[in-house]
């Protein structure tokens, strides 16, 4: 059975013909420049270029709750290399909240706030502002 991100990855890629039709007709070329690189690629080069992100959300079947909450790192990811899970979390493995990066003026600030759980899923809760 799928988890609910799954079937909306899923659901998502079984859709990439409908929208690239939607385009066409509408007189736009449909383009997906990162479909089909490799995840463990694309996640490195997103920390290569200097983004930062912490993981608010882990499928309980596949990530390791001490994950929940953590930042996104080389060790991370390797990590979920050696688990069997995408490096990019494409299959609903986990979920991010970036907060600094090239295209941002400054790092958000924020703070952790309480742990959520809900069937199948871990979910922290972020809060703006400063940790107190």
């Amino acid at each position: 059975m799928r988890s609910q991100f799954q079937r909306s990855a899923h659901h998502a890629h079984s859709n990439t013909g409908e929208c690239s039709g939607h385009s066409t007709a509408a007189g736009l070329i449909h383009h997906e420049p990162l479909w089909g690189d490799p995840p463990s690629q694309l996640v490195r080069e997103f920390l290569a270029r200097g983004y930062a992100a912490i993981l608010t959300c882990i499928e309980e079947a596949h990530a390791n709750s001490t994950w929940l909450g953590a930042p996104l790192t080389e060790e991370l990811i390797l990590a979920f290399e050696q688990a069997g899970i995408d490096p990019c979390g494409e299959r609903g493995e986990y979920h991010t909240f970036v907060y600094a990066g090239p295209l941002f003026s400054s790092p958000l600030a924020f703070h952790l706030g309480e742990r959520l759980f809900l069937p199948g899923f871990e979910l922290i809760d972020i809060q703006p502002g400063h940790p107190t």
